[in-house]
């Protein structure tokens, strides 16, 4: 089953939000904000989605939302309807969706990027299911139609709050000229997913040390401000910025998208911020393939960084 809507409706007056991983917060965030939901929410929000929260909701929003720490029956406590993220990295929404699901509470999920879908919903070959999955373009939705086809769980599609706020903020921000946006990302961790191949083919640092390559060589003498992931550590691409010698600086801006819509050019690996980038029009590119990892991205305006790349 699949439908189309605006923007989601929530079912009851009671919901509990549960998130770990960063894409799935944010979308949450943004529904959260865009909506300014009078519903009597609950959230639980571990890992990078915390720090996403704080920093997306308003403050009346945050003032209002009952926090809590842990997963438990407090948490449920008159809740009709879950929405969790799909998170890679640690098994808080997959143990809430399977604890509502056999209590016979209602449960949605988001599905962020584009890639691992079935993955990230498996914990020891066992796939956990929710009542349905929320997406935001037609790419996502295309895809979660082939990976939960034999399921055949409801997926609904909806307007991209991140788009819509980007497309805002483009018009609001200047772009700085000659700068270069670099995404980093943890390529190489497969979390609580179960490993394949692909994994273990590139890691984060070696990505990172081919765009520095490919910088020194094509000669690039403007601005690069280097975006890192925040399940990463700021240090560590500190130092690689050292032993490569480039010139960069590790950006300090809160809202992501403020990053891509003051950037002329955006490069990364296979990040969900690269199209976002592709939808607001900046030229776009990835460092994948790079030792046999292809980029996962379903984009076709995404175009590899490499010694041939002409920035202009």
């Amino acid at each position: 089953m699949s439908n189309s809507a605006t923007v989601p409706a929530l079912t009851s007056d009671n919901v509990l939000v549960v998130a770990h991983d960063a894409g799935a917060a944010l979308y949450l965030a943004k529904l959260l904000k865009q909506l300014k939901y009078s519903s009597n929410i609950t959230l639980i929000a571990h890992g990078p989605a915390k720090n996403i929260f704080e920093i997306n909701l308003s403050t009346p929003q945050k003032r209002t939302i009952r926090w809590l720490d842990n997963f438990g029956e407090h948490a449920l406590l008159n809740t009709q309807h879950v929405i969790t993220g799909s998170g890679w990295s640690s098994n808080l929404e997959i143990d809430a969706i399977n604890k509502v699901k056999s209590i016979g509470i209602k449960c949605s999920t988001v599905l962020d990027h584009w890639a691992n879908y079935r993955r990230r919903m498996t914990r020891n070959t066992i796939l956990t299911k929710p009542d349905e999955f929320w997406v935001f373009d037609d790419y996502a939705f295309n895809i979660a139609k082939k990976e939960f086809h034999y399921e055949k769980i409801n997926i609904l599609k909806f307007d991209d709050p991140i788009i819509h706020e980007l497309i805002l903020t483009l018009g609001s921000v200047k772009v700085v000229s000659g700068q270069i946006l670099y995404i980093t990302e943890p390529i190489s961790k497969s979390g609580q997913m179960t490993s394949i191949p692909a994994d273990s083919k590139v890691t984060e640092h070696e990505s990172f040390l081919e765009f520095a390559r490919v910088i020194k060589f094509i000669g690039w003498s403007g601005r690069i401000l280097i975006r890192v992931h925040p399940s990463e550590n700021v240090a560590s691409y500190e130092n690689l910025i050292k032993i490569t010698g480039i010139v960069a600086s590790i950006s300090t801006e809160p809202n992501p998208l403020c990053d891509i819509a003051k950037s002329e050019f955006v490069v990364g690996l296979e990040s969900a911020m690269l199209g976002w980038a592709v939808s607001a029009g900046k030229p776009t590119y990835s460092i994948l393939p790079l030792n046999g990892r292809v980029p996962c991205l379903p984009h076709s305006r995404i175009e590899r960084f490499t010694n041939d790349t002409v920035l202009n």
